[in-house]
């Protein structure tokens, strides 16, 4: 049932339900390409997904600017967030916390985002971009800190360009932005450690 205000409800038990997802959100980041499922469903105003949802009524607050791309500005996700979350809404993406990407086809240049500074590298966005499906079909071969050796990953639904613009943004650690891929009901962190081992895309450019 919706509230009074005609908006669609957050999470049924505000506290459980955040930390079981902040675990989560966690687990994906500290382990990069492993695909979680979201403990907790929540229905989102189009186009957002339930998987979006559940990670900004979880990380956004008053002190997370959070911008949002054309697709996703439609005046029902942008209401929710602002009434359930409390984040302002950025007209810069360079200035905000967090980006939504509604649709991952249209990802621009990484470097568009704030990438942190050398004293405060961790001041960098968060970008959270929905793609169509989350598989571990080698698409790509990611390395790094949380991998053993090497893992899969098949993101379907993102630009040709992503991933080599990924590799860039690797490579400016500790700067850089971190990466939240979101599926209509699952998750994969790509934290700025991650190290693109092989892409078909990258393969054609070497």
């Amino acid at each position: 049932m919706k509230p009074a205000n005609g908006l669609l409800p957050k999470f049924s038990k505000p506290v459980a339900d955040s930390q079981r997802t902040f675990r989560t959100i966690m687990n994906a980041m500290a382990h990069p390409g492993r695909i979680y499922e979201l403990p907790v469903a929540v229905k989102m105003p189009a186009p957002l997904y339930p998987s979006t949802g559940a990670v900004c009524l979880t990380l956004l607050d008053l002190d997370t600017p959070v911008w949002v791309d054309p697709l996703g500005s439609s005046s029902g996700a942008l209401e929710y967030l602002k009434f359930h979350c409390g984040c302002p809404l950025s007209r810069d993406s360079a200035g905000a916390a967090f980006a939504i990407m509604a649709d991952g086809r249209s990802v621009p240049s990484l470097s568009r985002f704030k990438c942190g500074d050398p004293l405060y590298p961790e001041s960098s966005t968060t970008v959270i971009i929905q793609v169509e499906s989350l598989g571990n079909s080698p698409q790509v071969l990611l390395s790094g800190p949380g991998i053993k050796t090497e893992v899969s990953l098949q993101a379907t639904g993102l630009n040709q360009d992503f991933w080599p613009d990924f590799k860039a943004n690797s490579d400016r650690f500790p700067l850089g932005v971190d990466v939240l891929l979101a599926s209509p009901e699952s998750i994969c962190g790509l934290p700025r450690t991650v190290k693109v081992a092989r892409s078909s895309k990258l393969e054609a450019q070497s």
